[in-house]
């Protein structure tokens, strides 16, 4: 599986933002279409308006179990 999530370094993605970070409330958490579990950042602002939209994310690290990203 990391195989696959090492494949995803560097791209874009497109997530589907599920709500905060279990880990960090600073992030938001979403998955790719291939069910990947991401975590990113947003302006403040954003965050409660982008629940259940689709957002594009550039994926810049590999996690054990996540992939961390950007927003777009």
């Amino acid at each position: 599986m990391r195989s696959i999530s090492e494949s995803r370094l560097g791209t874009w993605q497109r997530i589907l933002v599920e709500g905060p970070s279990r880990r960090d409330a600073s992030e938001l958490m979403g998955r790719t279409e291939c069910n990947r579990v991401v975590n990113f950042e947003a302006p403040t602002k954003l965050k409660d308006k982008l629940v259940g939209k689709l957002v594009d994310v550039r994926i810049t690290e590999v996690m054990h179990y996540s992939l961390k990203g950007s927003l777009v």
